[in-house]
């Protein structure tokens, strides 16, 4: 089976590409190579459903609860979302707990139990758990549109939408992401 290396740091855009392409120095992940970039709002229709539906999740009960899900609003995406919990209470390093089956698909890979120390670096890891601590927080999302090269697989883009969980005690922080592929939309109901 091979590594669970589905995270990726932001890489420069180069000068001939109006999006974010892998360039011959982007990281390499294992058999992926990735550049991204980090917006202000999701644009994939689907990471705007996920976002929406944290706003109203936060507005009416004080966000979205693992013990919720999975819930039939979120039905439509389910197989594009994963869940991560700190592993310590400092959370330098995050659990991947749960992976939707379409990223497992399409990716070719199943991180499910895998901590992100286990496939990044020290600085990389380090670097990625001070986002997930303030996206657990609420204190921003995270949203990030790129493109992934390898694994034989050459999509478009693809939009990463991380939002604020609160994990099955109702208390402890956690972190629900989306990964949706640009060839690939939904039509929400």
């Amino acid at each position: 089976m091979p590594r669970p290396d589905m995270f990726f740091r932001r890489t420069k855009k180069t000068p001939d590409a109006p999006s974010a392409q892998p360039a011959e120095d982007a990281p390499v992940y294992g058999n992926m190579r990735a550049a991204v970039e980090h917006h202000e709002a999701a644009t994939h229709p689907d990471g705007r459903f996920l976002v929406d539906y944290h706003n109203r999740m936060l507005a009416e009960q004080g966000g979205i609860r693992r013990t919720d899900l999975p819930c039939r609003a979120l039905s439509p995406i389910m197989p594009n979302l994963f869940m991560m919990a700190p592993v310590t209470p400092a959370a330098e390093d995050w659990e991947i707990r749960i992976v939707g089956q379409e990223i497992i698909t399409r990716l070719g890979i199943d991180a499910t139990g895998h901590r992100i120390s286990e496939f990044l670096t020290p600085d990389q890891t380090a670097h990625h758990a001070t986002i997930y601590r303030d996206v657990a927080a609420g204190r921003r999302l995270s949203i990030t549109t790129g493109r992934i090269e390898g694994l034989d697989r050459d999509y478009v883009t693809v939009e990463f939408v991380h939002v604020p969980l609160l994990g099955p005690d109702g208390q402890s922080k956690w972190m629900m992401g989306g990964v949706f592929f640009g060839d690939l939309i939904r039509t929400l109901i």
